[in-house]
C-alpha cells in the first residue's frame, strides 16, 4: 500500500465515528477484497462521507483496472472527500458527484453497467436507491448495503424489499461491522461468499 494512502486512512480512522459513520477497517478490507475477487470494473457508491470507504474501493479497483463514481450531498463532507481522495493519490479512479441520490444519477448517463453498488447514506432512502440502481447494474452486478444491523429499524422495509426481488438473492452478514446486506444475482451465487 502506498504511504500516502496509508497515512490518509490512519488520519480518517482517528476521527469520531459518530461524525462520519465510516466503515471499519475490517469492512474496508472485506469490500476491497470482494472488488478484486469479482473483478469489478464499474462501481457506484452512494454516500461518500469523507472518502474513507472510497479509498478501499479505489485500492481494489487499481488491481482490476476499474473506476468508480461516488455521490455525496453534504457540501462539507464532499469537500473533505475531495481533499482526502486526492491526498491518497486516487483521483484518477474516483469520480465524485455532489448531489442527492438517487435523483442525481439521471444526470450521469455514463453510470451504467455497474458491477458493484454500495449504499451507505440516508438509511430511510435505501429502497429508493434500490429502485434507481437496479436498472443500472450489469448482469453480474451486486449491491452491498451498510448498517443493516445498526439501523435495523430504518432498514427493515428495505431488507424485506430485497427478499421480494425476482432474480436476486439477499445475503445478510450481521457479524461484519454494522451489518451488511449483499444482493446477488441468483445465477452468481456460486461465485460470491457474502
Amino acid at each position: 500500500m502506498p504511504t500516502q494512502l496509508k497515512q490518509i486512512r490512519q488520519k480518517l480512522e482517528q476521527l469520531p465515528h459518530q461524525n462520519y459513520w465510516n466503515i471499519s477497517p475490517q469492512v474496508g478490507e472485506y469490500l476491497r477484497n470482494l472488488v478484486i475477487k469479482l473483478n469489478v470494473k464499474r462501481l457506484l457508491e452512494i454516500g461518500t462521507s469523507n472518502g474513507y470507504s472510497a479509498t478501499w474501493f479505489a485500492e481494489g479497483l487499481q488491481a482490476t483496472g476499474g473506476k468508480m463514481w461516488t455521490v455525496e450531498s453534504h457540501a462539507e463532507r464532499y469537500a473533505e472527500a475531495t481533499a482526502n481522495i486526492a491526498a491518497a493519490g486516487l483521483s484518477n479512479i474516483v469520480t465524485q458527484i455532489k448531489g442527492h441520490a438517487p435523483e442525481i444519477l439521471v444526470e450521469y448517463p455514463e453510470i451504467a453497467q455497474i458491477d458493484f453498488a454500495f449504499f451507505d447514506a440516508t438509511k430511510g432512502e435505501y429502497s429508493q436507491y434500490l429502485q434507481a440502481v437496479l436498472p443500472l447494474l450489469s448482469p453480474k452486478g451486486i449491491i452491498v448495503a451498510d448498517n443493516v444491523k445498526s439501523h435495523w429499524d430504518s432498514l427493515s422495509d428495505f431488507v424485506d424489499a430485497t427478499q421480494q426481488l425476482k432474480g436476486y438473492t439477499p445475503k445478510l452478514n450481521l457479524e461484519l461491522g454494522t451489518g451488511l446486506l449483499t444482493l446477488i444475482p441468483t445465477q452468481q451465487l456460486s461465485n460470491i461468499d457474502a
